[in-house]
């Protein structure tokens, strides 16, 4: 009977848990300011941070979200029109944007978006989801990718475009901000 309770519980634990977000659909954009978490449709693994030391951090698969000061949760910026950046919402002072080292295909967080231009992204609607391009200027790896098998994240090459990780994108909080088309199909 003890089990059964906590099984209940727990239920009703992650069906609250699961009503404060909404789903992003295709005809929604994305907004500068929005929280969203961004979770691997193969697998229903997160995209999450973790503390590296003052100059990089990790990016990685997450099992669960955290809630809302977790790594797992990002805040939306738009740059420029169509270049997108996250900032990681449940890193304390540490590296807290994802960047794509282009160069050597890994994705780490950056203290600042400022001179990291591979903290730019682009979104391409793809099925159910996005999929994510990093806009660095250095050539190599550009796609996102989440590898459940060791919760690893790194970019795949243009070449391997269609093995990128299509993402669902959970919204937890809006903005007032109008939101443009957030990304176009990938072909």
């Amino acid at each position: 009977m003890k089990t059964l309770t906590l099984l209940l519980g727990f239920c009703a634990t992650a069906s609250a848990l699961a009503q404060n977000f909404t789903i992003l659909q295709a005809n929604e954009a994305l907004r500068h300011g929005d929280t969203i978490s961004l979770v691997a449709v193969d697998s229903g693994r997160w995209l999450a941070a973790a503390p590296g030391n003052e100059t990089e951090g990790v990016v990685q698969l997450a099992p669960l979200d955290g809630g809302e000061r977790s790594p797992t949760r990002w805040r939306v910026e738009e740059p420029a029109q169509g270049v997108y950046s996250f900032r990681c919402l449940g890193i304390g002072d540490g590296p807290m944007w994802i960047n794509g080292l282009t160069r050597i295909s890994r994705v780490i967080t950056s203290p600042s978006p400022v001179g990291a231009s591979g903290a730019g992204w682009g979104i391409y609607r793809e099925g159910g989801g996005i999929t994510l391009k990093c806009l660095g200027t250095v050539a190599g790896g550009r796609w996102l990718v989440g590898d459940a098998r060791d919760n690893t994240v790194r970019l795949v090459s243009e070449e391997a475009a269609d093995g990128a990780t299509v993402w669902q994108v959970r919204v937890w909080s809006r903005t007032t901000e109008p939101g443009r088309p957030t990304g176009t199909q990938r072909r």
